[in-house]
């Protein structure tokens, strides 16, 4: 072929190929349809990138519905739990208030020598009388009045009021035993088969090492001079009540 020929041959291939660039179409990912121009396809980030996946404006619109409802979703689902949460904080919060309140008598914050109610351990849900004769860091040392157990490092919490006698305590009983104190049973005469023979009364608490009993001394000894003894607190507590209800 002439040079001629040959170069008219190549500009009608050319002017063939441009006349095919400006029918290019896209595909919607969603259904199908073809998209004659970028213009028309969605969403407009991923056209400016060419990144290839394309949807027509039906599908990119009904796409974002549902994302804007499953998100909707994740929200209300979010604020119900926030809500759920909130309502059971609220119920820990008055459960506790009410058993505090259950637990708080007259005395809220309790002192040396106060007598309360407490539970030892091993022996299940029952309250025993007790008296406060220590306190350590916040926590109380326990005296049980009826054989003169000792329990040290009781919290506050395990402690109840005597008050609250009359509904824990098994006999039931009122709480009069807690309105006399360690020194409302000094010098009342009495006899004792631990202290020996005579009549013995009780002249001071004692202290340190003795600190849970009552130094005594006999009052029969036709004035000679007998050594003073130690006895437990409830075991002089015990004496002078059987005296005094007889």
């Amino acid at each position: 072929m002439p040079p001629k020929e040959q170069d008219a041959a190549d500009l009608d291939a050319d002017a063939l190929d441009s006349l095919f660039e400006d029918e290019v179409s896209y595909t919607c990912l969603g259904c199908g349809k073809s998209l004659p121009s970028l213009t028309l396809c969605y969403p407009k980030t991923s056209v400016k990138k060419e990144s290839g996946q394309y949807h027509c404006k039906r599908c990119y619109d009904k796409g974002n519905k549902l994302l804007d409802l499953c998100q909707s979703e994740i929200e209300t689902d979010k604020d119900k739990k926030k809500s759920e949460r909130v309502a059971a904080n609220n119920q820990k919060e008055k459960k506790s208030t009410k058993r505090v309140n259950k637990t708080k008598g007259k005395t809220t914050v309790y002192r040396l020598h106060d007598r309360v109610l407490a539970q030892y351990p091993g022996y299940g849900s029952t309250w025993f009388k007790a008296e406060i004769f220590g306190r350590y860091r916040g926590k109380f040392n326990v005296y049980y009045l009826d054989d003169g157990t000792v329990q040290k490092a009781v919290a506050a919490k395990d402690l109840r009021s005597p008050e609250l006698s009359q509904a824990l305590l098994k006999p039931k009983q009122t709480k009069e035993w807690a309105t006399r104190s360690r020194t409302d049973f000094l010098n009342h005469p009495f006899k004792s088969k631990k202290a020996g023979a005579g009549t013995w009364q009780a002249t001071s608490l004692g202290k340190r090492n003795h600190v849970n009993k009552y130094v005594c001394e006999r009052v029969d000894g036709n004035g000679k001079y007998i050594t003073p003894i130690h006895l437990e607190v409830h075991h002089v507590r015990r004496l002078l009540s059987k005296n005094s209800s007889s």
